[in-house]
């Protein structure tokens, strides 16, 4: 039953191939240049409406859980 549920991987030529499709969407010097949606809606309005009906003592616990961990690795 090895190898039964496995899926092979694709060649380096096949994701060469991916990469020039994708290319061909999306330029390189585009890719530096990304803006939001005009009707994207406001990152801290959508925090604030899922703080509504929840005990205010709280919010304080459930934001400090979404910051970012101190301990996490850097990348640069």
């Amino acid at each position: 039953m090895t190898g039964v549920l496995r899926t092979s991987l694709p060649t380096g030529e096949e994701r060469s191939a991916a990469g020039r499709a994708l290319r061909e969407q999306v330029r390189r010097g585009e890719l530096g240049r990304w803006r939001p949606a005009e009707d994207r809606p406001d990152p801290i309005d959508l925090i604030e409406e899922a703080h509504e009906g929840r005990l205010q003592r709280l919010v304080p616990v459930r934001v400090g859980r979404m910051l970012a961990s101190p301990c996490a690795a850097r990348r640069r």
